[in-house]
């Protein structure tokens, strides 16, 4: 009746798990105890510390529901394994350790800033832009742990032409002391959008850390690195790219993960027209750091022609084909990346 994956006949509303046809769970809601999963997605054995009692929200009484603790990757019959409460801290404002949190090779990065204000850190490219064109910006935490007083900040940049993810035993990195512990990565605009998120990183105690790097041509214009900073906490500069780090424990699903920042730019026409003899096509949400081509065709099996290139366009941005009103009596038109 409730689709909740359960046929009536074993949900007897008797409100305790009995067995599989003795479900306890009530035929007309297909979330009995409300933690977020269908009783059909709740099939409980006690001896299973993965399984769930869809009759209890937390079934071990961990405090953790048991949906958060399988988004979480922790066993919800167990409340030794729960997640971590929150977001960890892996920045102190005071850089306590290491001495120079922005590094390369124990040198202040050229063109690169430290700051710090309340619970938050910074790190600030002064050029307002995360990376030179070309090039692709490379960062290491070091130091994650359980406790707020061991966690610190390291990073280290390098030239890239593009980005990837490793574990590198032989760079500062991703720090954890107990075997299984895992991190989990998420990039977000001020606004709290998600625009990339790592799923979640095995990192064993034999492991020392982990590389990501972010390109410039998908957060040039983000200028502002911010560890676990509210976008909306008075006095924070400029427009803070919030980064959390969460560590959960447990079975992982997303072990050597492909990491790719999601476009923070999507360019669309929004018209088109003469003026006078010229064809102009106007677009927006362009890159400003980006160059771009209106491309000419006389059908849509091709555009060969580049009839104007525009580099670091404005938003909105208008592209014009010169005379073409006497130059062609049919044509198509496409904008893209120039190359």
């Amino acid at each position: 009746t409730d689709g909740d994956g359960f046929g009536d006949e074993v949900e007897d509303n008797l409100g305790s798990w009995g067995s599989a046809t003795a479900t306890g769970t009530n035929p007309v809601n297909p979330d009995s105890d409300g933690d977020g999963l269908l009783d059909g997605a709740e099939v409980f054995d006690a001896g299973n510390p993965a399984s769930s009692d869809p009759n209890l929200a937390d079934t071990d009484g961990d405090g953790f529901d048991d949906k958060t603790e399988m988004d979480a990757g922790t066993q919800a019959n167990n409340d030794l394994s729960r997640p971590q409460d929150g977001p960890i801290l892996i920045a102190n404002a005071d850089f306590e350790a290491p001495a120079i949190a922005v590094n390369t090779n124990s040198g202040t990065v050229t063109g690169w800033t430290e700051e710090s204000g309340g619970a938050n850190s910074y790190i600030v490219n002064t050029d307002g832009h995360w990376a030179p064109p070309g090039s692709t910006q490379v960062g290491y935490f070091s130091n994650l742990a359980g406790a707020a007083v061991n966690q610190d900040l390291g990073y280290r940049w390098t030239s890239s032409d593009r980005y990837t993810l490793g574990i590198d035993l032989f760079e500062p990195g991703f720090r954890v002391g107990i075997a299984g512990d895992e991190v989990k990565i998420q990039l977000r605009q001020a606004d709290g959008t998600v625009l990339w998120d790592s799923g979640t990183i095995n990192l064993d105690d034999t492991m020392a850390g982990t590389e990501f790097a972010l390109s410039w041509g998908a957060v040039s214009r983000f200028h502002i690195f911010t560890i676990d900073a509210s976008a909306f906490t008075a006095g924070t500069p400029g427009e803070p790219l919030n980064l959390r780090i969460a560590r959960v424990a447990g079975v992982n699903y997303f072990d050597n993960v492909s990491l790719e920042v999601a476009p923070a730019f999507t360019p669309r026409v929004v018209s088109c027209q003469f003026n006078g003899d010229d064809f102009e096509v106007v677009a927006e949400n362009l890159d400003p750091a980006k160059s771009y081509d209106l491309m000419r065709g006389t059908d849509l099996a091709g555009f060969p022609t580049v009839v104007d290139s525009i580099a670091n366009p404005g938003n909105p941005q208008t592209f014009t084909d010169a005379n073409a009103r006497n130059e062609e009596t049919k044509a198509f038109y496409r904008i893209r990346e120039t190359p």
